[in-house]
Protein backbone atom coordinates (compact mmCIF):
# COMPACT_ATOMS: atom_id res chain seq x y z
CA UNK A 1 0.00 0.00 0.00
CA UNK A 2 1.21 3.28 -0.50
CA UNK A 3 1.55 6.58 0.75
CA UNK A 4 -0.84 8.30 -1.98
CA UNK A 5 -3.65 5.15 -1.06
CA UNK A 6 -3.49 5.88 2.63
CA UNK A 7 -3.73 9.66 2.50
CA UNK A 8 -6.88 9.16 -0.47
CA UNK A 9 -8.36 6.40 2.66
CA UNK A 10 -7.41 8.69 5.16
CA UNK A 11 -9.38 11.68 3.51
CA UNK A 12 -12.70 9.42 2.93
CA UNK A 13 -12.85 8.55 6.06
CA UNK A 14 -12.75 11.93 7.64
CA UNK A 15 -15.25 13.02 5.03
CA UNK A 16 -17.70 10.27 6.28
CA UNK A 17 -17.24 10.66 9.85
CA UNK A 18 -17.73 14.65 9.42
CA UNK A 19 -21.04 13.89 8.04
CA UNK A 20 -21.97 11.76 10.99
CA UNK A 21 -21.18 13.65 13.54
CA UNK A 22 -22.89 16.38 11.70
CA UNK A 23 -26.03 14.46 11.14
CA UNK A 24 -25.69 13.16 14.63
CA UNK A 25 -25.54 17.10 16.49
CA UNK A 26 -28.58 17.38 13.98
CA UNK A 27 -30.56 14.62 15.49
CA UNK A 28 -30.14 15.90 18.50
CA UNK A 29 -31.42 19.27 18.47
CA UNK A 30 -33.81 17.60 16.85
CA UNK A 31 -34.79 15.54 19.98
CA UNK A 32 -34.42 17.94 21.70
CA UNK A 33 -36.80 20.27 20.54
CA UNK A 34 -39.81 17.39 20.40
CA UNK A 35 -38.87 17.30 24.08
CA UNK A 36 -39.45 20.79 24.52
CA UNK A 37 -42.44 20.92 22.19
CA UNK A 38 -44.43 17.78 23.78
CA UNK A 39 -43.39 19.25 27.21
CA UNK A 40 -45.39 22.59 26.50
CA UNK A 41 -48.25 21.05 24.98
CA UNK A 42 -48.97 18.50 27.70
CA UNK A 43 -48.24 21.29 30.07
CA UNK A 44 -51.24 23.17 28.11
CA UNK A 45 -53.20 20.59 27.94
CA UNK A 46 -53.19 20.18 31.41
CA UNK A 47 -54.28 23.65 31.85
CA UNK A 48 -57.66 23.32 29.34
CA UNK A 49 -58.43 19.38 30.90
CA UNK A 50 -58.72 21.92 34.42
CA UNK A 51 -60.88 24.23 32.37
CA UNK A 52 -62.82 21.34 30.80
CA UNK A 53 -63.41 19.75 34.59
CA UNK A 54 -64.77 23.01 36.23
CA UNK A 55 -68.46 24.42 36.71
CA UNK A 56 -69.96 26.17 34.16
CA UNK A 57 -70.75 28.94 36.11
CA UNK A 58 -66.90 28.84 37.29
CA UNK A 59 -65.98 29.71 33.69
CA UNK A 60 -68.62 32.34 33.67
CA UNK A 61 -67.09 34.30 36.30
CA UNK A 62 -64.11 34.05 34.25
CA UNK A 63 -65.13 35.91 31.19
CA UNK A 64 -63.98 39.89 32.48
CA UNK A 65 -59.84 40.00 31.26
CA UNK A 66 -57.92 40.13 34.75
CA UNK A 67 -60.38 36.96 36.34
CA UNK A 68 -58.14 34.72 37.98
CA UNK A 69 -58.91 31.20 36.53
CA UNK A 70 -58.72 28.25 39.78
CA UNK A 71 -56.30 25.98 38.39
CA UNK A 72 -54.07 23.77 40.28
CA UNK A 73 -50.57 22.19 40.38
CA UNK A 74 -49.48 18.82 39.69
CA UNK A 75 -49.43 18.09 42.99
CA UNK A 76 -52.28 20.05 43.95
CA UNK A 77 -51.31 23.67 45.24
CA UNK A 78 -53.35 26.41 44.06
CA UNK A 79 -51.74 27.74 40.99
CA UNK A 80 -54.45 30.74 39.47
CA UNK A 81 -54.63 31.80 35.30
CA UNK A 82 -55.60 35.20 34.81
CA UNK A 83 -57.64 35.71 32.15
CA UNK A 84 -56.99 38.48 28.97
CA UNK A 85 -59.12 40.78 27.07
CA UNK A 86 -57.84 39.29 23.42
CA UNK A 87 -55.82 36.48 23.14
CA UNK A 88 -52.80 37.56 21.36
CA UNK A 89 -52.07 40.14 24.30
CA UNK A 90 -48.61 39.66 26.06
CA UNK A 91 -48.81 36.48 28.23
CA UNK A 92 -49.89 37.36 31.73
CA UNK A 93 -49.18 34.00 33.47
CA UNK A 94 -45.12 32.56 33.37
CA UNK A 95 -44.16 29.22 34.53
CA UNK A 96 -40.84 27.16 34.49
CA UNK A 97 -41.28 23.80 33.56
CA UNK A 98 -38.20 21.66 35.02
CA UNK A 99 -37.65 19.24 31.96
CA UNK A 100 -35.45 16.44 33.42
CA UNK A 101 -36.55 16.83 36.56
CA UNK A 102 -33.45 18.43 38.61
CA UNK A 103 -35.03 20.81 40.90
CA UNK A 104 -38.08 20.89 43.46
CA UNK A 105 -39.54 23.89 43.19
CA UNK A 106 -41.44 26.71 41.23
CA UNK A 107 -38.67 28.74 40.14
CA UNK A 108 -35.61 27.25 38.89
CA UNK A 109 -32.21 28.62 40.52
CA UNK A 110 -30.35 31.05 39.01
CA UNK A 111 -28.33 30.29 35.86
CA UNK A 112 -30.40 27.00 35.65
CA UNK A 113 -30.31 25.72 31.72
CA UNK A 114 -32.38 22.62 31.86
CA UNK A 115 -35.80 24.61 32.74
CA UNK A 116 -38.10 25.85 30.21
CA UNK A 117 -39.85 29.11 30.16
CA UNK A 118 -43.89 29.02 29.17
CA UNK A 119 -46.47 31.65 29.26
CA UNK A 120 -49.82 30.92 29.04
CA UNK A 121 -52.74 33.66 27.94
CA UNK A 122 -56.19 32.48 28.58
CA UNK A 123 -59.55 34.21 27.23
CA UNK A 124 -62.75 33.14 28.17
CA UNK A 125 -65.68 34.33 26.05
CA UNK A 126 -69.56 33.75 26.74
CA UNK A 127 -71.11 32.42 24.04
CA UNK A 128 -74.36 31.71 25.36
CA UNK A 129 -77.01 33.62 22.66
CA UNK A 130 -80.46 32.02 24.76
CA UNK A 131 -81.95 31.24 28.26
CA UNK A 132 -81.04 27.80 27.23
CA UNK A 133 -77.42 27.80 25.74
CA UNK A 134 -74.90 27.96 28.05
CA UNK A 135 -71.45 27.87 26.28
CA UNK A 136 -68.17 29.23 26.68
CA UNK A 137 -65.24 29.58 24.21
CA UNK A 138 -61.63 28.91 26.01
CA UNK A 139 -58.98 29.83 24.01
CA UNK A 140 -55.38 29.08 25.74
CA UNK A 141 -52.02 30.66 23.86
CA UNK A 142 -49.19 28.69 25.59
CA UNK A 143 -45.26 29.95 24.05
CA UNK A 144 -42.55 28.16 25.28
CA UNK A 145 -38.73 29.19 24.80
CA UNK A 146 -36.10 26.92 23.28
CA UNK A 147 -33.12 29.34 23.83
CA UNK A 148 -31.20 27.23 26.29
CA UNK A 149 -30.88 23.69 24.76
CA UNK A 150 -31.54 24.19 21.07
CA UNK A 151 -28.58 26.60 21.05
CA UNK A 152 -31.04 29.14 19.24
CA UNK A 153 -32.89 32.46 20.11
CA UNK A 154 -36.24 30.69 19.42
CA UNK A 155 -39.51 31.36 21.18
CA UNK A 156 -42.56 28.87 19.33
CA UNK A 157 -46.06 29.44 19.97
CA UNK A 158 -49.13 27.24 20.17
CA UNK A 159 -53.12 27.49 20.92
CA UNK A 160 -55.65 25.17 21.86
CA UNK A 161 -59.41 26.12 22.21
CA UNK A 162 -62.33 24.28 23.25
CA UNK A 163 -65.92 25.16 23.54
CA UNK A 164 -67.62 24.11 26.64
CA UNK A 165 -71.26 23.94 26.50
CA UNK A 166 -73.91 23.27 29.59
CA UNK A 167 -76.50 21.37 28.32
CA UNK A 168 -79.50 22.29 30.41
CA UNK A 169 -82.79 19.97 29.84
CA UNK A 170 -86.24 21.64 28.43
CA UNK A 171 -87.76 18.23 29.25
CA UNK A 172 -90.09 18.26 32.03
Amino acid sequence: MTLIEVCTGLFLFTLVAGGLLGSLIFARRMSIAALYESSALISAQGYMEQMKAMAHTTLVNCVAAGASVPTVTGTGMPDPLTTSANITDAAPNIRYIDIFGHYNQTTPPAGARDVMEMRYTVKITNLSAAANDSRVLIQLNYTWDTNYMIGQNTTRSARLALIRNDVQSTVN
